[in-house]
C-alpha cells in the first residue's frame, strides 16, 4: 500500500488500525491562492484523475466509487459515481494555514442518503465530503493513541495524521455543527450542507480553515499535509452521483 493510500485510509473511517471526498468564480489573484483542485477542459479527454491526485482504495471493500473529469453545464468537475461503494482521491500538499486560512470549493449532489447518520458508524456515508489532514508533529496523545501510533509506525514506517477536518454534506443536522467522526475523535466533521434543498445545483462554499480547526481541536492548526475528496455509500448500501468543482486555499482579504 503506497504512502498516500495509507494516510488516507486512516482518515476516512472505513476501517484499519485507526479506523480513521461549481467551479465557483472568486476574484482572487493567483499570488493570493493555491489551486488545490484545478481543472481544465482539456482534462476531460484524458479520462484520468486531476493532476497530482491519486486514487485510494480500502481493504475488504471491493466496490469502488468511480471518479472522472466531466463538463457539467459550464463547469469542469470531478464526477463521483458511488454504488454501495467506497474509495476516494487524494492530493498530498503542504502549506501554512496561517498564510492561506480560507478554503473555497464548490460541489453538487444528486441527493442525500436516507439512511445516513453522522452519529453512527453504520450511517457514516456522505454524497460529498472534503478532507483536510494536518501535520502530526507535536500533537499530544493519550496512552492508547500512543500505542496505536507506535503500532502503525512499526507496520508502515511513518507517523499517521492525527488531526483531520472533514467537511460533509449530510442528510440532516444543523449547518455549522462540528462533531466527532463515529470512528475517531481525531477526525472532526463540519456540516456545511444539510438535506436535499440544494441538491441538483452547484453550491459554493467558503470556510475559514483556521477558525474551524481551533473550534474543533482547541489549538492552532499545524500545516496542512493533504487534501482528499470522497463519495461513498458502502455503510448504508446507497448509490448517488456527485460533482466537485474548483477547490482552492486563499489568503485572508
Amino acid at each position: 500500500m503506497s504512502k498516500n493510500i495509507r494516510r488516507f485510509a486512516m482518515v476516512v473511517g472505513v476501517g484499519g488500525l485507526f479506523l480513521v471526498g461549481a467551479g465557483g468564480s472568486w476574484a482572487d489573484s493567483m499570488e493570493n491562492r493555491l489551486e488545490l483542485l484545478g481543472l481544465q477542459e482539456s482534462d476531460i479527454a484524458d479520462q484520468g484523475l486531476p493532476e497530482n491526485w491519486k486514487p485510494v482504495f480500502f481493504p475488504k471493500i471491493s466496490q469502488h466509487t468511480r471518479y472522472r473529469i466531466v463538463k457539467d453545464g459550464d463547469v469542469i468537475a470531478v464526477e463521483a459515481n458511488a454504488d454501495r461503494s467506497a474509495s476516494g482521491i487524494i492530493r498530498e500538499i503542504e502549506y501554512s494555514v496561517s498564510e492561506f486560512p480560507i478554503l473555497q470549493w464548490s460541489w453538487k449532489i444528486s441527493s442525500v442518503y436516507e439512511r445516513g447518520d453522522f452519529t453512527k458508524k453504520s450511517g457514516d456515508d456522505y454524497p460529498a465530503r472534503v478532507y483536510i489532514t494536518f501535520d502530526s508533529s507535536g500533537v499530544e496523545l493519550s496512552w492508547w493513541e500512543k500505542l496505536q501510533v507506535k503500532s502503525y509506525e512499526l507496520i508502515y514506517g511513518e507517523t499517521p495524521p492525527l488531526a483531520t477536518l472533514s467537511y460533509i454534506w449530510a442528510n440532516r443536522g444543523k449547518v455549522g455543527t462540528i462533531v466527532d467522526n463515529p470512528y475517531t475523535g481525531r477526525v472532526k466533521m463540519v456540516l456545511v450542507n444539510s438535506g436535499n434543498d440544494q441538491a441538483g445545483r452547484w453550491v459554493s462554499q467558503e470556510r475559514n480553515l483556521r477558525e474551524d480547526f481551533v473550534a474543533a481541536f482547541g489549538y492552532e492548526p499545524p500545516p496542512v499535509s493533504a487534501i482528499a475528496i470522497m463519495t461513498d455509500g458502502d455503510n448504508t448500501q446507497s448509490s448517488t452521483t456527485s460533482w466537485y468543482g474548483a477547490l482552492r486555499a486563499v489568503k485572508s482579504p
